[in-house]
């Protein structure tokens, strides 16, 4: 019975965003609510990993640790500029570009920090 109480709640949501005024307004702050503590998420577990892997990160050497956060930051920048990019034929080649730059250049530094 389980299922069918967890199926009545979401078709009862469901007809709630559909039927009453103003729902899907409602329904935006909360998926803006929920992308924030999202994101949050990451942040706080990219600051968990840096203070865990401090000392590795520092023995890459300045080129290699350049090339980590440049890549990182690309990756970021494609993340947010998405929905802009994805408007057009070549802001999609562009934003391919950019996810393929910086998963590349995190691979180099995968392989030069295992010693490949």
């Amino acid at each position: 019975m389980p299922v069918a109480r967890n199926v009545a709640i979401i078709l009862a949501l469901g007809a709630g965003l559909d039927l009453l005024p103003g729902a899907n307004r409602g329904a935006s702050v909360i998926g803006a609510a929920l992308q924030m503590t999202f994101f949050a998420g990451l942040g706080w577990l990219g600051y968990r990993t840096y203070h865990e892997r401090r000392t590795a990160i520092f023995s890459l050497g300045d080129r290699m640790r350049g090339l980590l956060y440049s890549s990182l930051v690309v990756a970021v920048l494609a993340a947010a500029s998405t929905s802009r990019l994805w408007e057009t034929g070549v802001g999609t080649i562009v934003w391919f570009a950019l996810v393929f730059a910086a998963i590349y250049g995190l691979m180099v530094v995968l392989r030069v920090a295992r010693g490949d």
